[in-house]
């Protein structure tokens, strides 16, 4: 082969929407071309306009626009160019991947993000496992989702555990009168601050632990504020709750106005801000069937700001959450120990210095997008040999 390997990734959750596997694919999108290949990309609409020349976009919003249009230019691309391998950055792009594998003999290669394996309903798991099964490779986020591609018969030696990266550049180290500042503006000055980010669906626990932990924490501790930055995940095809007004009325019945602030959608620079003003980032994720905590790319940002976390051991929360170094893990449904892990920490300044400082040495070690993306790269050039050498496109 003369030329890079080509890559065609289909992206369906890309930005401008938001989440973890959006910034997946923009990473995918951005950084392969900087590993050698040569990478088409086909995303989503942007309803406001994009500034991304080289990627394809439907005009019209809509999975169903989406799909036609992702099949479209796919299938010109393959004709026109070619490629080696279909990247899918999620299981919404893998139906037409799978049949443009067939037809053009060659790989595709399916993220998987923990939820995506996990989901319930007979039809969407009788096809799920046909598609993540038919795939080359399977990068998966996290250990915990690879034992649930296996348990669903992935063959082992096409799975490859590649956590998601962070933007290590985006947090600087900060001044005492830059974060001083900060804290007047957002009006938490002289207050302890917990966190939670992210989209506000059921398994991330946030109604429970507003009713369970928070009114004994406020009580402890009547300068605590906790702060929500997340909305309703409008825009997810699996997740129909919208929790945001529920919470707001439950916070109102339990008398918590004034310790609980719901941010709603907030930019990434004011998230980033609040994730160096919060004291602690909290994550008490609960069992939901069907639904799970695939790694939680937040707990790395956190870290980054010096914010070490305190989470429910569930999921993929132990790859992003190392107990000692950056934070502290707790059973699921157990309040009192989420309670305890948190005051203890607030009560102990030294030890929670020292958790942030080794929980941001941890990310910039393991976790910067340069090195995840290479991660990626190299992964995909392994299925592209496999398949040539083996004469297979799944």
């Amino acid at each position: 082969m003369n030329h890079p390997v080509r890559v065609l990734l289909m992206a369906w959750n890309f930005p401008p929407a938001v989440g973890g596997i959006e910034t997946v694919a923009r990473h995918l999108a951005d950084g392969l071309p900087g590993c050698g290949l040569d990478v088409f990309t086909i995303a989503r609409c942007a309803p406001e306009g994009s500034d991304d020349p080289g990627i394809r976009r439907p005009e019209r919003p809509g999975l169903a626009a989406y799909q036609l249009f992702a099949w479209r230019e796919a299938w010109r691309r393959l004709r026109t160019i070619g490629a080696e391998v279909i990247v899918c950055a999620g299981i919404v792009n893998a139906p037409v991947a799978w049949c443009l594998s067939r037809w053009f003999r060659i790989p595709y290669v399916l993220l998987a993000h923990g939820s995506d394996v996990a989901h319930g309903g007979w039809w969407y798991r009788r096809v799920m496992r046909f598609l993540f099964r038919q795939a080359a490779g399977v990068p998966a986020n996290s250990h915990p989702t690879r034992q649930l591609l296996e348990g669903i018969g992935c063959r082992p030696e096409r799975i490859r555990v590649i956590h998601p990266g962070v933007d290590v550049e985006r947090f600087r180290e900060l001044g005492d009168a830059e974060l001083q500042a900060w804290r007047v503006r957002h009006q938490v000055r002289g207050r302890r601050v917990l966190l939670t980010a992210g989209r506000l669906i059921r398994r991330k626990g946030i109604l429970e632990f507003i009713e369970q932990v928070l009114p004994a924490l406020v009580r402890q501790y009547p300068d605590l504020i906790y702060v929500v930055a997340g909305g309703d995940a409008t825009a997810s095809l699996v997740h129909a709750e919208r929790l945001l007004e529920t919470i707001g009325r439950r916070v109102g019945q339990l008398g918590l106005q004034d310790s609980v602030r719901l941010l709603g959608h907030v930019p990434d620079d004011t998230l980033r801000e609040w994730y160096y003003l919060a004291d602690l980032f909290v994550l008490p994720a609960i069992p939901v069937p069907g639904d799970v905590e695939g790694f939680g790319i937040v707990f790395l940002e956190a870290a980054l700001a010096r914010t070490p976390a305190v989470a429910t051991r569930l999921g993929g929360i132990p790859d992003a959450v190392e107990p000692g170094q950056s934070g502290v893990l707790v059973n699921p449904g157990d309040p009192e120990a989420l309670t305890r892990a948190i005051v203890e920490l607030l009560d102990d300044p030294g030890r929670l210095a020292a958790l942030g400082g080794s929980a941001r040495q941890r990310v910039l070690d393991r976790f910067a997008w340069p090195a995840i993306v290479r991660s990626y790269a190299d992964f995909i050039g392994e299925v592209v040999v496999r398949s040539r050498e083996g004469g297979r496109v799944g």
